[in-house]
């Protein structure tokens, strides 16, 4: 059915670290299906696997509530009940909110709100990456899991930038919400108007680059792999890859035609 397709994609985006609009897919999903035979499954993937691999909890709480009133197996009661005492014990931890103010931040946000993704190609800085002109390699660079030297596996190397940024939010005791309940949001919006149908199939990988990014931004921990990035989306290029071994060689970007506006 349709639904087991979709929360096995929203699974395999969980296994490797793309979480971007997990959260908002499934939300839609528990519209959808909620007093239905599916709620319990969909509840599963929710607090189980997404916010469980985010640490959080305080979302977690009034889900696995309604989890354990549902009609469920022994085994995952007993796994949800273990996981909501693990999140009321963390809820008593008072976190730390991100400095909105920050110099890092408001670039980022200032760029967001000028819809200038792929708009202002600085040509002249090209030689610093690797260029791709043909839409069918970037797509291969960007998603073979098993892409051959000298080029290494870009979702791999994202997925550990990612984790980098997580980790610093988790050990530092810093609120995330800001991120996850309004600025991504507000970076959807953007890409809706941004991205060109060339590019469209790209659509999630490019609203969760700017995702992450904006996380690091926001606590000014940005990562090498994320710094290159931003500095390509910056220069209206979509990177899509590294060649060489990181984080020697040059990143891979490819030159999309800018959305007429």
């Amino acid at each position: 059915m349709d639904l087991e397709n979709t929360l096995r994609g929203i699974q395999t985006k969980i296994k490797f670290g793309r979480v971007a609009g997990v959260r908002n897919s499934l939300i839609r999903l528990l519209d959808q299906y909620t007093d239905s035979e599916y709620e319990a499954e969909i509840l599963e993937v929710f607090t189980l696997v997404f916010l469980k691999s985010i640490k959080d909890y305080k979302s977690s709480t009034p889900l696995l509530n309604r989890l354990l009133s549902l009609n469920i197996s022994e085994s995952l009661r007993k796994r949800s009940i273990d996981f909501l005492q693990e999140c009321q014990n963390n809820e008593k931890i008072v976190l730390s909110e991100p400095d909105l103010n920050n110099p890092d931040f408001v670039e980022f946000i200032e760029f967001i709100r000028s819809n200038g993704i792929f708009n202002a190609q600085e040509l002249g800085r090209v030689n610093r990456h690797f260029t791709i002109k043909d839409l069918e390699k970037a797509k291969k660079l960007a998603w073979h899991q098993g892409i051959e030297p000298p080029f290494m596996s870009w979702n791999g190397l994202r997925t550990k930038a990612a984790k980098q940024v997580y980790t610093y939010y988790f050990e530092n005791q810093i609120n995330m919400n800001l991120i996850d309940d309004h600025i991504s949001s507000e970076i959807m919006k953007t890409c809706e108007t941004s991205i060109s149908t060339e590019l469209m199939n790209f659509f999630d990988d490019i609203y969760g680059d700017f995702v992450e990014i904006a996380r690091g931004k926001l606590v000014r921990i940005s990562t090498t792999l994320h710094e290159s990035m931003w500095e390509a989306y910056k220069e209206g290029f979509f990177p899509c890859g590294w060649k060489g071994d990181f984080p020697n060689g040059k990143l891979c970007v490819f030159l999309p035609v800018p959305v007429s506006k």
